[in-house]
């Protein structure tokens, strides 16, 4: 059993709990396995959840009803259901493309998406709902035009919709797996061993690799080497496909040229 009231300090840089289906588990559905395990969470709060796309099994989106498996890995986003403190701020966002249907916006690495446990402010929800005046209700008044997901410490590109429409289309997109997303990734070692930086898969900042001066170059970087480079779809009105880059940030530019 997790309790969500004792998460308040690991909550702030993270919101994601990770579950493994045990066999004694299988075929019980994905909202009462979490209801059992998430305290404080009623079940009706987990199953918005569970529709709003914030629980992913093997990294798929999947209906309350779904009937687990032994092994299924499963990722939850404790979202906050009230939007009472969630207001519009005046953060600088770095815009790509943008015309009535949707915006693409690259997003800076530290920018969490939206807001989560623990984080009410301060996130590229936030700035979108400052800067434009149009976009999708879909996802909930805290979650304006948002369609998906990059981690906090991820740059990379994001598509934002303007309109219910297309949001509904590029949601139904991606989880037909028509977008394509291409993402630039530095490892370390053997590729099972986590991307360089990563806090959480990788052991630690200053654990990922063994070389002194290489370790202490990531502890400056403060991020993990993870970047959305590459974002094409087909565009939710006209149907063109639409096909973006964003290169590397300078941060990461600069790393690769210390290793050379």
């Amino acid at each position: 059993m997790v309790n969500s009231s004792a998460m308040n300090e690991e909550a702030a840089e993270s919101s994601t709990l990770a579950f493994t289906v045990s066999a004694d588990d299988a075929n019980t559905r994905l909202d009462s396995y979490l209801a059992a395990r998430i305290s404080d969470w009623s079940r009706a709060r987990l199953q918005r959840l569970i529709e709003d796309g914030d629980v992913l099994v093997h990294g798929r989106t999947a209906k309350a009803s779904y009937k687990l498996r032994a092994g299924d890995e499963i990722e939850v986003e404790l979202t906050p259901a009230s939007s009472a403190e969630f207001t519009p701020e005046d953060i600088p966002i770095e815009i790509i493309y943008e015309d009535d249907d949707l915006i693409v916006v690259n997003k800076p690495a530290s920018l969490v998406v939206h807001p989560a446990a623990g984080i009410s402010s301060g996130t590229l929800a936030n700035a979108l709902a400052f800067h434009f005046h149009q976009l999708s209700t879909r996802g909930g008044a805290i979650r304006p035009g948002i369609v998906h997901r990059l981690d906090k410490d991820t740059s990379g590109l994001i598509v934002v919709a303007k309109t219910e429409a297309a949001h509904e289309n590029l949601a139904d997109q991606f989880r037909g797996r028509e977008v394509f997303k291409s993402y630039v990734a530095l490892v370390h070692g053997r590729v099972k061993h986590g991307v360089v930086g990563d806090a959480i898969y990788g052991g630690g900042r200053d654990k990922t690799v063994q070389d002194a001066r290489l370790r202490a170059r990531i502890g400056v970087l403060n991020r993990q080497f993870l970047h959305a480079e590459q974002l094409a779809f087909s565009h939710p009105r006209t149907r063109e496909q639409m096909r973006f880059n964003a290169p590397l940030p300078k941060e990461l530019a600069e790393f690769l040229g210390d290793l050379k």
